[in-house]
């Protein structure tokens, strides 16, 4: 009834949203994809990160018998680096 009803009204307004529409559609859900894609990546590195956190908390007592807490914290850095990266280019994505 709708697409009758505007063919009837305007066909040159019908051509333009025949046109546009499908375009429309196609780049929201390319975005969509390319915003989830991001965002799993966020949350893999963010959860990469968390794990090795409380893996050194705790094993803290064996970690600092070996004097091994600069590699910890190194490790940690290089982990929320990821994560860093991963959330700026989902943020200039938006």
């Amino acid at each position: 009834g709708t697409i009758i009803m505007m063919l009837v009204l305007s066909w040159n307004l019908f051509l333009l949203v025949l046109i546009t529409g499908p375009l429309a559609f196609g780049t929201g859900k390319l975005y969509g994809d390319l915003m989830a894609n991001q965002q799993k990546k966020v949350q893999d590195a963010l959860a990469e990160s968390n794990s090795l956190a409380e893996e050194a908390i705790a094993t803290i007592r064996t970690v600092k018998s070996f004097a091994n807490e600069d590699e910890e914290i190194r490790l940690f850095h290089k982990k929320n680096d990821l994560v860093r990266k991963f959330s700026i280019r989902q943020a200039l994505y938006c």
